[in-house]
């Protein structure tokens, strides 16, 4: 048990919260590990205590149902697990699916770190489709009171975020973004005296950062062509960016939080609940999760980097690499005690050699 209370004292530095509701957040913790799923009733059954499953499971049941908390205060966290020096590039979409007829449609604004998304703000949704303009706004507001827009280098965003009074708050907040749009869409500036679709720009084989009018705004566009695909690469920006197409290519990094969170990791599709307050809580404690992983797979890669196939990726990224050690170091608790304490000790970014 000396693990549980070794994280239990790490939690306690940013969340104030009572010694039980500590405790159980740490066993949570530590069992989503061991089972690589939401599902509560396994979670229960990993718990590193004397009391039995049943027992466990009602009283994670309650930390979900009667324990309220603010979830915003997850952004301080991120910010000091995974410090960041250069300016925040933030990605917003949306994940979907159902459980029965109820849909879960979440829409999540994330950070950018080393080709992954961190959640920082996220909203849930019981109804299906896209998400609405007062969502957005609001998802955006939210990260506003944490992060001022000057420390924001872009917001990236995919077609489903387009819009004229969209674009109008974005700019009238001073957020600077790179988002992709069709290429049907009509500007001026393309054609003299004319407006016309965006694809008339694909004359040549690049374009960067061409000036225009679309939906009422003064926009600057970029356009890449793919190999073998019919469809460009279409990104409007309210800045000229040095490479806009280079960096609005890492927007892919919030499809990447997701899959982390829903197959390659946690299973989040497991989960049962529907009520959105729970789902919050529980996107929270993944989140710190997520965050425990991706510093014991960045200290493991300065000891042992990780080798790279012959295509140029990497043969397992900084989440999988640490997801792995941790689970090793839990599992083989009793042997290894002092390892799962130096893992433990990686959120507070004190380095340790990797054994």
């Amino acid at each position: 048990m000396q693990h549980i209370n070794e994280l239990q004292n790490y939690l306690s530095k940013f969340l104030f919260w009572n010694k039980a509701r500590i405790a159980c957040l740490a066993q949570i913790l530590q069992a989503l590990f061991c089972v690589k799923t939401v599902n509560l009733m396994q979670i229960s059954s990993a718990f590193q205590s004397d009391a039995n499953t049943d027992s466990s499971y009602r009283r994670i049941r309650r930390f979900f149902a009667h324990f309220t908390f603010d979830i915003s205060s997850i952004v301080g966290f991120v910010l000091h697990c995974l410090p960041i020096e250069q300016r925040f590039l933030l990605a917003i979409d949306r994940t979907n699916w159902k459980i029965g007829k109820q849909h879960i449609n979440i829409l999540m604004l994330s950070l950018y770190f080393k080709g992954v998304g961190i959640p920082l703000v996220w909203i849930i949704c019981n109804k299906g489709g896209n998400s609405s303009l007062e969502k957005r706004c609001e998802i955006m507001k939210r990260v506003l009171q944490k992060i001022r827009h000057r420390r924001i280098q872009a917001l990236l965003a995919d077609r489903e975020f387009i819009g004229g009074c969209w674009f109008r708050f974005l700019i009238s907040r001073k957020i600077p973004f790179l988002i992709r749009v069709k290429k049907c869409a009509k500007a001026s500036g393309i054609s003299w005296g004319e407006i016309v679709p965006l694809e008339k720009l694909i004359g040549h084989k690049n374009v960067k950062n061409h000036p225009v009018v679309l939906w009422g705004h003064y926009l600057y566009v970029s356009i890449t062509t793919r190999k073998n695909s019919n469809d460009p690469l279409i990104v409007v920006s309210n800045e000229a960016f040095d490479d806009p197409i280079k960096l609005y290519r890492k927007r892919w990094s919030i499809e990447t939080l997701f899959g982390c969170l829903k197959t390659r990791g946690f299973r989040l599709k497991d989960t049962s609940m529907v009520n959105p307050e729970r789902l919050e809580k529980l996107i929270f404690i993944l989140t710190i999760a997520l965050c425990w992983s991706i510093k014991t797979g960045e200290a493991l890669e300065k000891t042992k980097p990780t080798r790279v196939k012959k295509h140029g990726r990497k043969e397992k990224s900084l989440f999988r690499r640490g997801f792995d050690l941790i689970r090793r170091a839990i599992f083989s608790i009793r042997r290894k005690t002092d390892q799962i304490l130096r893992i433990i000790r990686f959120l507070e970014g004190i380095s340790y050699e990797v054994c």
